[in-house]
């Protein structure tokens, strides 16, 4: 219990970048290939930086430009489950940042933020991936 409490006390003080850095680092520590969504947006492109001792699976419907000696690139729609349980097989963890952040219609929301999640955790699930990281976007809350 006192390794729970810890944690929950860590992802409590994760209000600051820092704190954040490190509940995510803790949560890798025993993965050795970890597949990132969103991998071309803002916060996957900072974490590609400080995830460099990991093996990475890069994942995104853009690019993510040059890759690192520890990265590997799969385009893949989260949207469509058979071709994201392909990208996920072998992974050991996966940090879920894709999604869409801005405003957009309904429909573009509903399938990258709530069908695409839903998708993250069913191919983790299909694959045994016992650890997600999940990311969420100011439309968790309505603003």
């Amino acid at each position: 219990m006192g390794i729970l409490v810890g944690v929950v006390t860590l992802a409590i003080a994760a209000s600051t970048e820092e704190a954040l850095y490190h509940f995510i680092i803790c949560s890798l520590i025993f993965m050795k290939t970890i597949l990132m969504t969103g991998a071309a947006g803002g916060v996957g492109t900072f974490l590609r930086r400080e995830l460099k001792e990991y093996s990475l699976r890069l994942t995104d419907l853009k690019s993510v430009g040059a890759l690192s000696d520890n990265e590997d690139f799969v385009t893949c729609d989260i949207t469509d489950l058979d071709a994201l349980s392909g990208t996920v097989a072998g992974c050991e963890g996966i940090i879920h940042l894709g999604g869409i952040s801005d405003e957009r219609s309904w429909d573009d929301i509903l399938n990258a933020n709530i069908i695409g999640c839903r998708n993250i955790y069913e191919a983790a699930r299909l694959a045994g991936v016992k650890r997600v990281i999940f990311a969420s976007s100011k439309h968790a809350v309505g603003f």
